[in-house]
């Protein structure tokens, strides 16, 4: 047991021993380099194994943190149960801040919003931006929202236009993806389509160039939580961080020139940022902000989190055709088979309350959260669990590892099981047998809870269903396993290739 430096309050919390992830990296009490000492853990994929290991192996002594040093030997700890999770992010939430030096980072992609706002300032943009997300006006995209699915569905069966409805052919599933959610968060966010699905866009090569799983913004996330100073960034390989600028430079000159037009069109839109334009609440440079932060939000996680349901389905056969199934008995034909009708989608309403559909989607969050890992620092002394935690400790929370702990969703906490959103006559359960809502914690909880969640839910069942009911797929090589990377989202490193047949009569 290792007493901190700065913090003899937290020697009763264990300092982890976990042989079997030091892969030459993370070392022993005995052996460990004090500058990087456990600070690449948070990094390390798939991002949140490691701490689900330490806290499977705590013993009674850790009540819920866990002590371990990082980068500088700085001191960090893990929260391991909803109790903790609770006290920072519900109970205590601003006395938790963003790391100020991840925070500069983020603050390069997507300004000074709402993501990176704190204390007063967050509530302010909290409490101005959340009526525009509601559950009612997040409902009323699923035009948009089934619109866009199936052009996804069309785009990819043209990828290969050669091969009749009998037969199989090979597409790679992400990069369509991508283009596709980015199209929709335009329609939704600004009555705007990019139409980045069928032509480039510039906003679509500005996320290209700053990919999260592109090995060089790794390298930037990894360097900036080593404190290096800017100059030294310059020094990594691959011109990453002078990309990086020119793409958050050019994001910012197309929603400012997005701003300038929305302005000057007097014409009354549903979209969520005509209303915040008629709402005049916000400065010109606030609205560039908050535009840079929907679009970035609204496109790469719920991307991300399409590809890893459509992963699960092709290697859980027996989920797609129940999935498959459910659709074609509960949503009519002609709104996958009808231009017409496409644009006019009124089963929104059904989607949301189909059993297996919902399972599918809820059991891939929990299983795969768009982000397993991320972080906060102390402001001032507090306490977590009445465990005095100085100001300055790195605070590490994971719904990764709440999300698998056997204490809330039994011995079959690991494995991917959609049958626990659903009830035993059938029906939809909103709590996959888990007796706390924190075991579910992809969106985190209370201020800090993604204003995204509706939007990104609905989105995703739009996608999932009009993909599902038209395609039957597995993967295109069978022994293939997704290796997870990024850092904003996690995502198939290597994108997603799918072997796909048409399904007759819904095309």
């Amino acid at each position: 047991m290792r007493i901190p430096n700065t913090a003899a309050q937290l020697k009763d919390l264990i300092d982890p021993q976990c042989p079997d992830y030091r892969l030459g990296i993370i070392l022993t009490s005995e052996a460990r380099l004090w500058h990087v000492c456990y600070g690449l853990t948070q990094f390390l994929h798939p991002r949140g194994e490691i701490f689900l290991q330490w806290t499977k192996a705590k013993d009674e002594k850790t009540t819920g943190l866990i002590y371990f040093p990082g980068f500088w030997n700085a001191d960090q700890l893990l929260l391991t149960n909803s109790q903790a999770f609770s006290e920072v992010l519900v109970r205590r939430p601003y006395a938790f801040t963003k790391p100020p030096a991840g925070a500069s980072l983020i603050r390069r992609g997507i300004g000074d919003s709402l993501f990176i706002a704190e204390g007063d300032e967050h509530r302010r943009l909290r409490r101005i931006l959340q009526p525009f997300f509601n559950f009612r006006k997040m409902h009323n995209l699923y035009p948009i929202f089934w619109m866009k699915a199936i052009d996804l569905a069309n785009a990819t069966a043209r990828s290969d236009p050669g091969k009749s409805s009998e037969e199989e052919f090979v597409a790679e599933v992400l990069w369509y993806a991508d283009k596709v959610t980015l199209d929709t968060i335009g329609l939704a966010a600004l009555g705007k389509d990019f139409k980045s699905l069928t032509e480039p866009h510039e906003l679509a090569k500005a996320a290209e160039t700053a990919a999260p799983t592109k090995l060089g913004m790794q390298v930037i996330f990894i360097a900036t939580a080593l404190l290096l100073p800017w100059w030294a960034l310059k020094l990594i390989p691959g011109g990453m961080q002078k990309r990086l600028n020119e793409a958050s430079e050019q994001g910012i000159r197309v929603c400012e020139r997005f701003v300038e037009e929305r302005k000057s069109d007097e014409k009354i839109g549903g979209d969520v940022f005509r209303q915040l334009i008629d709402a005049q609440v916000f400065t010109d440079t606030e609205l560039v902000d908050n535009l840079r932060m929907i679009i970035a939000t609204g496109h790469d996680p719920t991307a991300a989190t399409f590809i890893w349901v459509l992963y699960y389905l092709s290697i859980h056969p027996e989920w797609q055709k129940r999935l498959r199934e459910e659709l074609h008995a509960n949503i009519p034909n002609h709104f996958f088979t009808s231009d017409d009708d496409k644009n006019h989608f009124t089963a929104g309403a059904t989607l949301d309350t189909l059993p297996v559909l919902n399972a599918c989607i809820n059991e891939t969050l929990r299983y795969m959260p768009t982000t397993p890992v991320t972080s906060r620092v102390a402001d001032r002394e507090t306490t977590i669990l009445s465990t005095i935690v100085p100001k300055g400790t790195k605070i590490l929370i994971a719904p990764y590892v709440l999300n698998r702990l056997v204490e809330h969703y039994g011995p079959t906490a690991e494995d991917f099981d959609p049958g626990r959103w659903i009830e035993n006559n059938g029906k939809a359960n909103n709590h996959g047998g888990a007796s706390t809502n924190y075991a579910f914690s992809t969106f985190l909880h209370g201020p800090r809870k993604c204003l995204g969640m509706a939007y990104a839910k609905a989105e995703i069942r739009s996608f999932t269903a009009a993909f599902v009911a038209r395609f039957d797929f597995e993967m295109a090589d069978k022994k293939e396993v997704p290796v997870e990377s990024g850092m904003f989202s996690t995502r198939p490193r290597d994108g997603l290739s799918l072997r796909l047949r048409k399904v007759g009569g819904w095309w």
